[in-house]
């Protein structure tokens, strides 16, 4: 299927000007999947900017204290898209249920690291001074459930992860993706 499509363009030491192209449909080459909007699809999606909100957690594991005072925490989130660090929050001293209100703005391609893990993933740990950092648990979404286009605003519950076999608590987080599409000129 052909479209007409105008878009406003500029050569090299020119003034702007209109252009007018004929544009179909372009399938991705070795690695494309049939279909149903995934990243490196027929569909033509060859990446995008993913949206990452990380609210609030509820319930989280306490890693900390409980000699002479309150078990706590002092939990931050690692976010990654297919395997690429996208940012980690602030830390939230002696908190088992902290508010962040963090965003982030992650640019996605399609690779074929993106097509072997798909992703968006959250790791919760408690920030110690003394030693590494203990992890509290982990969370995904699979980026095939953001490619309507839609935000997603939800709450993840946390599962055990390398390093924490008792997680425990969930993540209120809101995502959004917006597609790059492979434009084809013929």
């Amino acid at each position: 299927m052909n479209t007409q499509s105008t878009y406003r363009a500029r050569r090299p030491n020119a003034p702007e000007e209109l252009v007018s192209i004929q544009t179909k449909p372009c399938v991705m080459g070795a690695g494309a999947s049939g279909g149903g909007g995934t990243l490196g699809s027929e569909n033509d999606i060859v990446g995008g900017v993913i949206d990452v909100e990380i609210l609030s957690a509820r319930d989280l594991l306490a890693a900390d204290g409980g000699w002479f005072g309150k078990k706590s925490s002092d939990p931050y989130w690692r976010v990654s898209v297919c395997g690429v660090d996208g940012g980690r929050t602030p830390t939230i001293k002696k908190e088992l249920n902290p508010t962040w209100n963090w965003s982030a703005r992650i640019n996605a391609t399609a690779t074929t690291r993106m097509r072997k893990s798909p992703h968006v993933v959250f790791r919760v740990f408690d920030s110690d001074l003394m030693s590494a950092d203990d992890p509290l648990g982990l969370a995904s979404v699979p980026l095939e459930s953001l490619v309507s286009g839609r935000t997603l605003e939800t709450s993840l519950p946390l599962g055990n992860c390398k390093g924490c076999s008792k997680a425990q608590g969930s993540l209120q987080v809101k995502l959004h993706f917006a597609a790059r599409k492979a434009l084809c000129l013929h």
